[in-house]
């Protein structure tokens, strides 16, 4: 029974949806691509900008903020803020500068005074308002252009891969006390994972591209800007976004576009499948239909009947008027044929009787000496073999059949003849045997006739010997044999004919010793 699954319509329907599942994913992959990098180019535009801008601003500040660096490295064990301070500096501004007109009334900076003389009060309070100053700046361009996180790191320069962060929007808290925030960390930056960092910071360049790296914000892509102060590079400025909220919009957008084509594309294909069904399947079942009816009944009329349903112009058409003349060529071809096989096998039949008759001895019924040239190109073709060279030929002669034919008459050693024969046969049962002329037999010893082939050469004789002394048969049933046998030898034998001269000989003396002993 043919299951649904077979039909071409079904397959044809697994390989619709096949295209619509690889055109739906390649269209949803391709999107989700290039929406990716597009916004991977909007986010390093945006980088860019901050990280310009940021370095725009630190520079102009050259008086004040490489004091405020070198003493944040220097003091960065001592200074610390609450973790959960807020950017406004306006009262740390308020303090410093009352700090500054305690210390110093009345007098210039740069003039009168400068950074050197401030001391440790002083020092860190213009330390702590800058960097609240410096944290809101970097705070507020984050917010402003859309940028996760920004940060102004210094390399510590004694040829390790660890870094000041300087102004850093993310609050690290101490290990031993997580309400005070450290101000200004020494991180370590391997190299192999911050390529652009260290390119940027050995060549004193911008860099095209970004550092890649997963962290607990996802993956995150930093962009990198040199910043000068009088001509000096002093630090790097670094901006970075995270991917992972960012990456499940465009996944989500990607999934809708997939759904919207998956819909349009199965629309499509099923139309396109009804289409073929109603054109070509319909009429391939029919076709089907008309071919197994033919099949099984063997009927010349169902061509008529498919050139009948053939109609249009069409592949199926074509292919309908060329099934039906295949039916009726068929036909013909099989009434043709199936008389020509019946003459065949008459003809075989005939030959075959032939062929019998011609290998068989008229007399005895055995095989004659046209057959035994047939069995010993046979033997031949397989001497070579393991057990091709496992056989051997017993000759046998009967004597007085010259006399027995003169004195008794022919039928009389006809009879003698047969005796022989059926003797021959008896004895070496499981070995062909040939007549190959009027007193001589062959035999092939073959199979356990050869194993045993002594021991029936010496039963043989010993019958021989009882028939021909026994005076209560009539003198043409006392035969009298003589035999000659030898096995084929591989070291000496080329031939099996070297074998049979071998037997004949044998046999020929065995016969003038009989003789011997009768006279």
């Amino acid at each position: 029974m043919k299951r649904k699954t077979d039909s071409l319509n079904f397959k044809l329907l697994i390989v619709f949806l096949l295209i619509t599942v690889i055109a739906v994913c390649t269209s949803g992959y391709i999107t989700y691509r290039q929406e990716y990098s597009r916004y991977l180019k909007n986010c390093q535009d945006q980088i860019q900008a901050v990280s310009g801008f940021l370095c725009m601003l630190v520079e102009d500040d050259s008086d004040e903020f490489p004091f405020f660096k070198d003493y944040l490295i220097a003091h960065r064990d001592e200074l610390y803020l609450p973790i959960d301070f807020g950017t406004d500096c306006s009262d740390a501004e308020y303090y410093f500068h009352t700090l500054m007109d305690k210390k110093f009334p009345d007098q210039e900076f740069g003039k009168d005074y400068s950074y050197e003389d401030f001391d440790k009060e002083t020092s860190e309070a213009c330390a702590i308002y800058n960097y609240l100053y410096w944290t809101d700046i970097f705070w507020k361009a984050e917010k402003t252009l859309n940028v996760p996180y920004t940060m102004l790191l210094i390399p510590k320069g004694d040829g390790s891969d660890e870094v000041y962060y300087i102004i850093d929007s993310d609050r690290r808290p101490y290990a031993d006390d997580p309400s005070r925030m450290r101000i200004c960390d020494l991180i370590d930056m391997p190299r192999e994972g911050h390529k652009k960092f260290w390119k940027t910071w050995e060549t004193g360049e911008q860099q095209s591209g970004f550092d890649e790296s997963d962290n607990y914000y996802g993956r995150t892509y930093a962009f990198y800007t040199p910043f000068y102060m009088n001509g000096e590079l002093v630090g790097i400025v670094g901006a970075e976004t995270f991917t992972e909220t960012i990456n499940k919009e465009l996944l989500k957008n990607a999934l809708v576009e997939m759904a919207m084509i998956a819909v349009i594309v199965f629309i499509a294909m099923d139309i396109l499948l009804i289409f073929i069904n109603e054109i070509c399947l319909k009429k391939l079942s029919q076709l089907q239909a008309d071919v197994q009816k033919y099949t099984d009944n063997k009927d010349p009329a169902v061509a008529d009947i498919i050139i009948d349903n053939a109609k249009g112009r069409n592949e199926v058409t074509s292919l309908a008027m060329q099934i039906a003349s295949m039916m009726k060529s068929i036909h013909e071809y099989t009434t043709t044929l199936n008389l020509t096989i019946q003459e065949l096998k008459t003809a075989q039949a005939k030959n075959a009787e032939l062929s019998i008759q011609a290998d068989r001895d008229t007399l005895t019924g055995i095989r004659n000496r046209n057959a035994y040239e047939k069995e010993v190109q046979l033997i031949e073709l397989h001497m070579e073999d393991d057990d091709g060279g496992k056989f051997g030929i017993a000759m046998i002669d009967l004597n007085y059949l010259k006399k027995i034919n003169d004195t008794y008459g022919h039928e009389k050693g006809n009879i003698a003849i047969k005796k022989l024969c059926r003797l021959v046969c008896v004895t070496f049962a499981h070995s062909p045997v040939f007549r190959i002329g009027g007193d001589e037999f062959v035999v092939i010893l073959e199979n356990s006739d050869y194993d045993e082939a002594e021991a029936l050469i010496e039963k043989f004789r010993n019958t021989i010997s009882e028939l021909s002394s026994d005076e209560t048969l009539e003198p043409w049933e006392r035969v009298s044999a003589a035999v000659g046998w030898t096995l084929f030898d591989p070291y000496n034998d080329s031939t099996v004919e070297n074998v049979f001269k071998r037997a004949d000989s044998l046999m020929y003396e065995n016969k003038k010793s009989m003789k011997a002993e009768r006279n």
